[in-house]
């Protein structure tokens, strides 16, 4: 990314949205896009292009976020990995089909 690039999304984080995936994953390189011809994948050189951005209610009831790095190894795949976010329920109160994530992220203290 440049300046200008890394200026504009401090600037719509500054609004109050948070990087769920970089919240969970604080420490970890967690990219989604890997050049395909350059065989980026294998040296795990990528870039994190694809965001989850949420704001302060959303962003509280990530119960997982994750990037599926298996989706991007199968035949034909993309140059993008899926970038998925578990919430733990709705605001209806359904939670949907639920997939467990590759790892085990962080901990979150437990709601009532």
């Amino acid at each position: 990314m440049t300046p200008a690039e890394r200026k504009a999304l401090a600037e719509i984080k500054g609004q109050g949205l948070q990087d769920v995936v970089r919240d969970r994953w604080p420490g970890e390189r967690v990219f989604t896009y890997w050049d395909y011809r350059a065989g980026r994948f294998h040296q795990d050189l990528g870039m994190r292009i694809d965001l989850v951005l949420a704001g302060a209610d959303a962003a509280g009831r990530v119960a997982a976020a994750w990037v599926d790095r298996k989706a991007r190894k199968g035949t034909g795949p993309s140059d993008h990995a899926p970038v998925i976010v578990d919430l733990d329920t709705a605001p209806d109160g359904d939670i949907g089909p639920v997939v467990p994530p590759p790892s085990t992220p962080k901990k979150l203290p437990h709601r009532s």
